[in-house]
């Protein structure tokens, strides 16, 4: 097969499955489109095809979106009392949240999302005057859009007047486009390392390694203390070792690759008991949170928090979505010093949207 004919099937598939995954997510049904469709002519001079464009987000629609087949992070009461809330209604899967203004969308959409919310909201996107369309015969050619702007469902992280990579879908006659059916952000998301500046710290944890022959140092109830009375065994054992190894009074269970043994088992014990094999013996461990510590004989590793500053722009683009993020580290860094930390973003064309710590 030729390199271009191959070419030309992937173009069909793409711009096929693409319509279809549109027609998916944003079907007619939805609540959110459906008053925003155009309908679609059946006559044989209609084509359908998909543009991709960078277009400005010019303003939102006053209403941000919830769906409702999910728990809420917060009571459906507390959403009404967010200022510029002007009611809230349930329809069609939604909790729909009409604001005082569209100017609202933006700065009322942070505030959900630091109560663990996502919201959407139609973004009013403007469109270059000609597009490059796409169609399901792996043709382009370019039309002329007469139109202002397309709706668009966001996650609003962006200000109005940003550029935004934009997936749209149009029905087109000749050399004009004559209906829009639905369309989509294409900002992919991704992990991206920003220096940021500490402006807080904290020791979120200590947590001590007490050897196995020590694991009785402390009670089994103390609060925080992970007590291993387990020991490691290579090669596996065979099923008749097992079966020699199960009749040994301290034994409490036995598989091929571990034994649990009594808290009073001692390695000298199992040393001569398990000659034959290699034994590994993994240390018990105690955590306190926060600052607290203890004087005692064995190695700790402290965890502290930080609170990161992030800066405006990064790598040339402007930087949105959270100002300020948490992140941990091994050793204590000081107030006002450098930390790398690898965010999860959307990467909008020179913005970068942040949603948080990379998992």
């Amino acid at each position: 097969m030729q390199k271009d004919t191959l070419v030309k099937i992937l173009a069909v598939l793409i711009v096929l499955g693409f319509i279809t995954e549109l027609a998916g997510i944003f079907g007619s049904n939805s609540a959110i489109f459906s008053n925003l469709f155009n309908s679609v002519s059946s006559s044989a001079s209609n084509r359908t095809g998909i543009a991709q464009f960078n277009g400005t987000i010019r303003t939102y629609n006053g209403a941000l979106f919830l769906p409702s087949n999910v728990t809420l992070a917060v009571p459906l009461s507390e959403l009404k009392t967010i200022d510029g809330v002007r009611s809230v209604v349930s329809s069609n899967g939604y909790y729909i949240l009409y604001l005082e203004s569209r100017d609202d969308v933006f700065t009322t959409a942070q505030i959900l999302r630091q109560k663990g919310l996502s919201p959407t909201a139609i973004a009013n996107v403007a469109v270059p005057s000609v597009l490059t369309v796409t169609f399901s015969d792996y043709t382009a050619k370019n039309v002329t859009f007469n139109g202002n702007f397309v709706p668009v469902e966001v996650e609003p992280y962006f200000e109005p007047d940003s550029a935004v990579p934009v997936a749209a879908a149009f029905e087109v006659i000749g050399d004009q486009v004559s209906g829009f059916i639905n369309s989509r952000l294409s900002a992919p998301i991704v992990n991206v390392v920003i220096p940021g500046t500490i402006i807080n710290s904290s020791v979120l944890s200590t947590t001590y390694q007490i050897p196995w022959e020590n694991r009785t140092y402390f009670p089994k109830n103390t609060t925080g203390y992970r007590e291993v009375d387990s020991i490691l065994i290579s090669p596996p054992m065979s099923p008749d070792q097992i079966l020699q190894k199960r009749s040994l009074p301290y034994v409490v269970y036995i598989d091929s690759s571990s034994v649990l043994v009594s808290p009073t088992t001692s390695t000298s014990v199992l040393a001569s008991d398990f000659s034959n094999l290699t034994l590994s013996f993994p240390n018990s461990t105690l955590t306190l949170d926060g600052s607290s510590s203890l004087s005692v004989p064995f190695d700790k590793k402290t965890l502290y928090s930080y609170q990161v500053l992030l800066p405006d722009s990064f790598d040339s683009k402007h930087l949105t979505g959270f100002r300020s993020v948490s992140g941990t580290g091994s050793t204590l860094s000081d107030l006002n010093s450098t930390l790398n930390i690898t965010l999860r973003c959307v990467s909008a064309g020179d913005t970068l949207v942040v949603l948080g710590p990379a998992n």
